[in-house]
């Protein structure tokens, strides 16, 4: 393994006075490298010896290329099946750039695809990035979707921003 060189892992984030949790997770993205993000959703998707490790791993990482990859995965998938656990996996490992896919799993024609998906804006909610136009309209979404499911876990979602901050 290689020693890190923080300063200009720093300098490359511009990171080098105020650093934001964000900050550290593009890091340990940087460090850990986009071959092995991706080869750790390959894994879950694969439901490999190693997928509950991999899961784990990438949820405490909630790395952006993870992100990224599982949304590929999820347009790619054939089958219902790897759609579903895509979306799964993405639910527990995404941070702030899940928002951008919420519309477009919101949408999907399985009800399950969209239950993984309004647990997304949950998981959003309580990581504290929920203070966006983008995750609004997501939410709104989900409590106008058509299956009830769906509806109540954004009803529950709306209820953890509520006791966090007050009504929207």
């Amino acid at each position: 393994m290689e020693v890190v060189d923080w300063g200009a892992l720093a300098a490359h984030l511009g990171a080098q006075r105020t650093v934001s949790s964000e900050d550290a997770r593009r890091a340990l993205s940087l460090i850990v490298g986009v071959d092995a993000i991706r080869s750790a959703v390959d894994e879950y998707l694969a439901h490999g010896p190693g997928s509950e490790l991999a899961r784990t791993t990438l949820r405490l990482l909630r790395s952006p290329e993870a992100s990224e990859y599982c949304m590929e995965q999820y347009r790619a998938a054939a089958h219902s099946e790897r759609r579903l656990d895509a979306v799964e996996l993405l639910r527990g490992t995404c941070g702030p750039e899940g928002l951008s896919c919420l519309e477009e799993l919101l949408r999907d024609e399985s009800d399950e695809v969209a239950y993984w998906a309004a647990h997304i804006i949950t998981e959003l909610a309580w990581g504290g990035w929920h203070d966006s136009d983008e995750y609004s309209d997501a939410l709104s979404s989900a409590e106008r979707h058509p299956s009830e499911r769906v509806r109540e876990v954004a009803r529950d979602a709306r209820k953890a921003i509520e006791r966090m901050e007050g009504p929207l």
